[in-house]
């Protein structure tokens, strides 16, 4: 054998070597990484849309419970006069985002239909003019039901409640039925976070046939297999038949492949420069691709998600990392908005009910081990009800931030606490010394409501926008009170209402003390 043939020899094995081992490593570890991240993304933009949905649901849940369990509708249902309808339905209501309405008796009769035209509601004569997707039996059976339906050949969801009296005292008299349309920018707020589009299809427009090699997803679960540019999620009335479908559609060519451009052109390179390209590629190729893998391998190993840093001389890379670094964003954002929405009020931004309860459960078992006093307030303003039927639902809201802030100022410790507990209704988690001290404070909150000088013109407790107030104290805490904090609440809810029986605009105070043996 001649030193060429040799040389020929080796520069052929090395060639082979190389460019199996590169075709190896991306076959086996950058592709699969690869997939991996985009697998991830595509989890995360599908978990989107359903949180977008569970939010819509929560809101519009909340909204029709705090109309339905209401004197004024309780009554409609009872003399069926329109002066309701036309107190409640026109004007301000138009602004809340309501599309359609019903009002049902107890016995399933339509006392009230109408959809929104932008300018009032026109009426409509039976429940299948509002949504052919509403099932009767199961609105007058159940007190709360949520669930897609068509309006007008248009995607929207519903929700609805039974009716009682605000106090939920007296039996149930009819069914409070509130529907949405899902608008474009619906759509459009969930791709913002998103690297995809989201579409929703009428299902009477689509050939359902050509979807049999299609993937249909019921959840989020996504894996190498079923990863794909296009998904499609099934859209389902109450009664589980399907009427629409969402597609999720990514930009072409977004899914990784085996083999890019990159990777062929580099061992064609090998070919002609083996030694040269295999000093290279470690530099320039290898290297950076290792280090990506490694930080990849330890965010996967810890569940915590960081942006890649990596020196790398090729552009790709670079653009994979800028790319990888932007989802890793998205991410940090769109947890940070859930974490947020998840413990405050969308509202007044104090925290919410949700929030509350684990705050105050923390609170009351540290009171057990530090002996420290601890005392709860339960706030409701005066009338609201009635301040929202003459002022309108915005000027409401706008006095719920106002109320909120000025009730804000009264949490001065470390350990004061304050949320809306639902509707006008808020609560405070505080550290008083004694009864004078906690008495003053009461005092202050009073004042401070009044101070605001909020015309309230249909108050009959004043002129001005006010508040009630019931207090808990335990003022010798200790470890008897592990078994009472629910206890606690209720008293507070007990003293609210003991200072609104006894003419509003005041506060009542309860103690609670370490049972006798």
């Amino acid at each position: 054998m001649t030193l060429r043939s040799l040389v020929l020899l080796a520069a052929i094995s090395y060639t082979l070597i190389i460019g199996g081992s590169l075709f190896g490593y991306r076959l086996f570890i950058v592709h699969p990484a690869l997939i991996e991240s985009t697998i991830e993304q595509h989890q995360n933009d599908i978990k989107a849309v359903f949180a977008a949905y569970e939010t819509e649901k929560v809101n519009l849940l909340r909204f029709t419970s705090d109309w339905a369990k209401w004197d004024e509708a309780y009554e409609f249902t009872h003399t069926k006069n329109h002066n309701f309808i036309k107190r409640n339905f026109t004007g301000s209501f138009l602004d809340t985002g309501i599309d359609a309405v019903g009002i049902l008796s107890k016995n399933g009769e339509l006392l009230y239909g109408g959809i929104n035209t932008s300018t009032a509601f026109t009426k409509v004569k039976n429940l299948a003019e509002l949504s052919p997707d509403l099932e009767l039996e199961q609105l007058i059976a159940e007190d709360e039901n949520f669930g897609f339906i068509r309006v007008n050949n248009e995607l929207g969801y519903f929700a609805s409640s039974h009716i009682q009296d605000t106090n939920q005292e007296r039996p149930v008299n009819g069914t409070l039925i509130f529907i949405q349309i899902l608008k474009s920018d619906f759509f459009e707020r969930i791709s913002y976070i998103s690297k995809a589009s989201f579409t929703h299809h009428d299902v009477n427009k689509i050939d359902l046939m050509g979807l049999s090699s299609e993937p249909l997803i019921s959840n989020t679960e996504i894996n190498e297999h079923t990863l794909n540019e296009q998904y499609y999620i099934w859209v389902s009335n109450s009664i589980k038949k399907p009427f629409g479908l969402i597609e999720i559609k990514y930009p072409k060519n977004s899914i990784p492949k085996h083999f890019d451009e990159l990777t062929i052109y580099s061992i064609s390179a090998l070919l002609l420069l083996p030694i040269f390209i295999t000093i290279i590629i470690w530099v320039v190729f290898l290297a950076p691709i290792s280090k990506m893998i490694n930080q990849i391998k330890t965010m996967s190993d810890s569940g915590n998600m960081a942006n890649l840093d990596i020196n790398s001389y090729i552009s790709e890379f670079d653009t994979f990392q800028n790319i990888f670094n932007e989802i890793v964003s998205h991410n940090k954002e769109y947890q940070a908005k859930l974490e947020s929405e998840s413990q405050t009020d969308g509202l007044t931004k104090v925290f919410n009910r949700r929030h509350f309860d684990e705050y105050y459960d923390q609170t009351w078992r540290a009171s057990t081990r530090n002996s420290m006093p601890i005392a709860i307030i339960m706030m409701d303003i005066d009338h609201f009800k009635r301040y929202n039927d003459h002022y309108g639902h915005q000027k409401g809201d706008d006095t719920l931030v106002a109320v909120a802030h000025a009730l804000q100022s009264h949490t001065r410790r470390a350990m004061d606490f304050l949320a809306r507990y639902g509707g006008e209704e808020f609560v405070m988690v505080c550290q008083v010394d004694n009864n004078a001290q906690l008495e003053k404070l009461l005092a202050e909150i009073l004042k401070s409501i009044t101070d605001l000088n909020i015309e309230h013109a249909e108050s009959s407790t004043g002129k001005v926008l006010t508040i009630s107030c019931g207090a808990c104290i335990v003022n010798q805490p200790g470890a008897w009170m592990q078994k009472h904090k629910d206890l606690a609440l209720k008293m507070a809810d007990q003293a609210l209402y003991k200072a609104k029986n006894s003419g509003r605009n005041r506060y009542h105070v309860s103690q609670l003390a370490q049972p006798h043996a």
